[in-house]
C-alpha cells in the first residue's frame, strides 16, 4: 500500500454532504484517514450519518445577521482549532468553508477550499486558504478582481455536482412513496436561501408567480422542498397540487423522478442539468460563470426576472432514465488532487 495520509473534511451545507461523500470514501477505501467535522444546521449532521460520513459536530449557523454570522464563525473557528488537535492531519479540505479557512490559517495546517460561485465573500479563502479549487468557466479576471491571488489557483472542469451525480444510482420506488401519479407532469421547487448574504427578493417574486401559475395547472403536481425555518412560501401548501415533504429524501432521487427542477439555489438545478433533467433557475443575484455556461449549452434556463416566467413550460419525460455526462472522471480528479497536495505537504512541500 502506498503512504497512508491523513484528512480532514469539514461539512457547513448539506450539498457539501454529497459532494464530499464519495471522495471520502475513495480515501477510505485507499487506505488513508479521514476525519469529518458537521456544522449543527439544516440537519447537516443527520445526512452526513445518513450518508456514512457522520464524524464531529462542531459550531453553528450565525443566522441572517452579519455581525452575528462573523462572530459565530469565528467562534466555530476556535471550536475546530481545539477538535483539531493531535490528529496529525496532513490535508484539511473544505467546500467554501470561511471557518475551516481561518482556523488552518491560525495553525498553518495546508488547506485547500472548493468553490463553483465566484461571487460569494472569499476574502477569508484567499487570505487563509493554501490552494483554491475554481471552475475553469470561471474567468481570471473575476477572481483577481475579487483578491484571489493568482498562484493558489487549481482549475477543475465538469460541474463539482458530478463527483457524486457520476456514481449515482437513483431509486425509482420514491414515486409511489409520495404517492405521486405517474401519469401527471411532477415539478420540484427548491425556494431561494433567503438567509444567504447574496439573497436577493426579486427571486422571492419569481417563485411566488411560478407556484401561482402551477396552483392553476391540475395537471402539474409540485413538490416544495422548503428550506429549514423559512416559511416564506408556506402559504401556497393550501393549494391541493402542492405539497410538502412528508419526510426525509435523497434530494438526486427527487429530481430524478421530476420532470422539472426549478431552484432559487445553485446546487440542485446543476445536479438536474447533470442528469439531464429540465432545469430552471431562479436565482437572481450576480450571476455566475457555471450557470452562465449552462444556459449557453442549454442544460438550465435562466429566470431572472418575473415576466420570465411565462416562458417555462412543463413537459412529462418520457424516459425517466437519469443522463450520466461524466461517469467517475470529476470525482477521480478531486481524489487524485488531494493526495498529491496532501503528498506535498508532508515531503515538507508546499507547491501545487
Amino acid at each position: 500500500m502506498s503512504e497512508q495520509l491523513t484528512f480532514w473534511f469539514d461539512l457547513e451545507n448539506a450539498p457539501d454532504v454529497l459532494y464530499f461523500e464519495p471522495i471520502t470514501k475513495s480515501l477510505r477505501e485507499l487506505g488513508h484517514t479521514v476525519y469529518t467535522t458537521s456544522r449543527d444546521y439544516s440537519a447537516v449532521p443527520e445526512l452526513a450519518e445518513l450518508y456514512g460520513i457522520g464524524g464531529a459536530v462542531v459550531g453553528k449557523h450565525g443566522g441572517n445577521k452579519k455581525i452575528s454570522k462573523i462572530l459565530v464563525g469565528l467562534q466555530r473557528s476556535l471550536q475546530l482549532m481545539l477538535w483539531s488537535r493531535g490528529k496529525n492531519i496532513d490535508l484539511a479540505v473544505g467546500f467554501g468553508s470561511r471557518p475551516m479557512a481561518v482556523a488552518c490559517g491560525l495553525l498553518r495546517m495546508p488547506n485547500v477550499t472548493v468553490y463553483d460561485y465566484e461571487h460569494v465573500f472569499i476574502s477569508a479563502l484567499n487570505r487563509f486558504c493554501d490552494w483554491i479549487f475554481v471552475p475553469q468557466e470561471v474567468p481570471l479576471e473575476r477572481l483577481t478582481a475579487r483578491g484571489t491571488p493568482e498562484h493558489k489557483l487549481l482549475r477543475y472542469s465538469g460541474l463539482k455536482e458530478e463527483v457524486y451525480t457520476g456514481v449515482y444510482e437513483p431509486d425509482y420506488s420514491l414515486l409511489e412513496k409520495l404517492k405521486l401519479d405517474p401519469e401527471r407532469i411532477i415539478v420540484t421547487i427548491r425556494p431561494p436561501a433567503t438567509l444567504a448574504h447574496y439573497h436577493d427578493h426579486t427571486s422571492v417574486v419569481i417563485n411566488q408567480k411560478i407556484l401561482e401559475d402551477i396552483a392553476k395547472q391540475p395537471d402539474v403536481q409540485c413538490i416544495l422542498m422548503n428550506r429549514a425555518d423559512d416559511e416564506t412560501f408556506n402559504d401556497f401548501l393550501k393549494y391541493p397540487n402542492i405539497n410538502d415533504l412528508p419526510f426525509p429524501v435523497k434530494g438526486l432521487d427527487l429530481i430524478a423522478i421530476s420532470d422539472a427542477m426549478i431552484s432559487g439555489g445553485g446546487t440542485m438545478v446543476r445536479e438536474a442539468a447533470a442528469l439531464g433533467v429540465p432545469a430552471f433557475s431562479t436565482f437572481t443575484g450576480e450571476q455566475g460563470a457555471v450557470d452562465e455556461e449552462l444556459d449557453r449549452l442549454g442544460r438550465l434556463m435562466l429566470v431572472r426576472d418575473p415576466a420570465d416566467v411565462a416562458k417555462i413550460e412543463y413537459h412529462k419525460r418520457t424516459d425517466r432514465s437519469v443522463k450520466d455526462f461524466q461517469k467517475t472522471q470529476v470525482r477521480d480528479f478531486f481524489v487524485q488532487e488531494y493526495i498529491r497536495l496532501a503528498k506535498d505537504n508532508k515531503a515538507g512541500s508546499k507547491k501545487a
